[in-house]
């Protein structure tokens, strides 16, 4: 690979932090922790299914505003794009268990979670080791590039 420049580098890191959702696995978590709710408190499962479609369109809505198109040769978002490429396979197995819930679909919901988060992994790692490799070059040590999380709250990486 040819080296990039500081200025490459921070460029590169600005772009990946623009499309980087904190607290994407949180939601991801989410649906699996209601779906097991879903099962064991009947009572519940208004507020529930509610809850949990909320996160998983809060999924897609995000995933909407990357704009794929521009980034389908930049190898950074390959894993972003994978992800993407599950999420309709996740809502099916969503809508399933919600047609008719058991603990055999509310598996294939956790195994879907964790293959998800899995595939989107390597892009928070590529994109917080590439902020600490700025930070490492001399004169760069307080380069941080902010991100907007889903609530409004703004984090430094």
């Amino acid at each position: 690979m040819v080296e990039q420049s500081v200025e490459q580098l921070k460029a590169r890191a600005e772009l990946m932090g623009k499309y980087y959702f904190r607290g994407f696995g949180n939601f991801i978590q989410i649906v699996v922790a209601n779906a097991q709710i879903y099962l064991l408190y009947p009572e519940d499962r208004v507020e529930v299914k509610k809850e949990t479609l909320d996160a998983y369109s809060l999924i897609e809505e995000l995933y909407k505003k990357i704009p794929f198109e521009e980034l389908k040769d930049n190898e950074d978002f390959k894993p972003i794009f994978s992800a993407r490429d599950l999420l309709p396979e996740y809502k099916q197995a969503l809508d399933s268990f919600f047609e008719a819930p058991t603990e055999e679909k509310e598996n294939i919901l956790d195994k879907l979670g964790i293959k998800i988060l899995e595939t989107v992994e390597p892009y928070r790692e590529n994109f917080w080791g590439l902020t600490k490799k700025i930070r490492s070059i001399s004169e760069n040590e307080n380069f941080y590039v902010k991100v907007i999380d889903w609530n409004g709250v703004e984090w430094r990486f």
